[in-house]
């Protein structure tokens, strides 16, 4: 069982990689460089956004007692309307929603009652300090290959 004190040393860990991300990307850079065959650089954060965005959703209806709104498709699908839905929103706009969908998450991720936290359609749902390590975790991922692609040291 997961213990409080390791579900807040994780989500102080995702707020770090939170900061580390937006700081990344408050930077002076050309971010429409492409990272990948589909997605620039502002798109990965964009991406981020989104699943963040929908964490918060999900966590907020699991604690209010509310049906969540799954995200519904497979992966793919998801992420590249996790792209095209952020597309024409500016940086700054996206690092205040990932910070605000942040302080959603942290409003509820230490209630007891929540036992699984579901995040799309037809998928597994996760514990808490499962789920938060999960994002962590996918945001340092890009985070690294951002770096690596846009050749900036940590």
């Amino acid at each position: 069982m997961e213990s409080e004190a390791e579900i807040v040393g994780a989500i102080e860990d995702l707020d770090a990689s939170i900061e580390r991300l937006c700081t990344f990307f408050e930077q002076s850079r050309d971010f429409s460089i492409p990272v990948n065959t589909s997605w620039n650089a502002k798109d990965v954060l964009g991406h981020l956004v989104f699943w963040h965005e929908s964490f918060a959703k999900n966590i907020t209806a699991v604690a209010t007692g509310l049906k969540p709104d799954l995200l519904k498709g497979n992966l793919p699908e998801i992420n590249a309307q996790s792209v095209a839905t952020t597309k024409r929103v500016s940086i700054p706009t996206l690092c205040a929603r990932m910070r605000e969908a942040q302080m959603e998450i942290k409003k509820h991720i230490l209630n007891p009652a929540i036992e699984h936290i579901p995040y799309r359609q037809r998928s597994r749902k996760y514990g808490r300090l499962e789920h938060v390590k999960m994002v962590e975790n996918h945001i340092e991922r890009h985070l690294k290959s951002l770096r690596k692609k846009l050749n900036v040291s940590e």
